[in-house]
């Protein structure tokens, strides 16, 4: 089985840095597990990134456990790479969830 690596395209990155903070001023608790929740789904993904729901052409998505966040990704094959394209907040307007 081939290892993959994970990005983040700053769009994603921009997003998780955006729900930390505001979890982080909410309670530190709940920066943490928001934290250890996407850790757990991104090193799901790693390990078998075809496992997951293919929502939309060549993307996938997982969703976090207690967090209304899902992590869109696609596989980069040709380079080894897992590209974690956005973690979209489940109570935004889906239009631009896949590009």
């Amino acid at each position: 089985m081939p290892v993959y690596t994970i990005v983040f395209r700053k769009r994603a990155l921009r997003e998780y840095l955006e729900a930390l903070k505001w979890y982080k001023d909410q309670s530190l608790q709940a920066a943490e597990n928001f934290v250890l929740i996407v850790d757990y789904a991104l090193n799901g993904v790693a390990k078998n990134p075809y496992s997951y729901r293919n929502c939309f052409e060549h993307f996938y998505e997982v969703k976090t456990k207690k967090y209304p966040f899902v992590v869109v990704y696609f596989v980069d094959e040709a380079n080894g790479k897992i590209v974690i394209t956005t973690l979209f907040h489940q109570k935004r307007n889906p239009s631009g969830k896949y590009r």
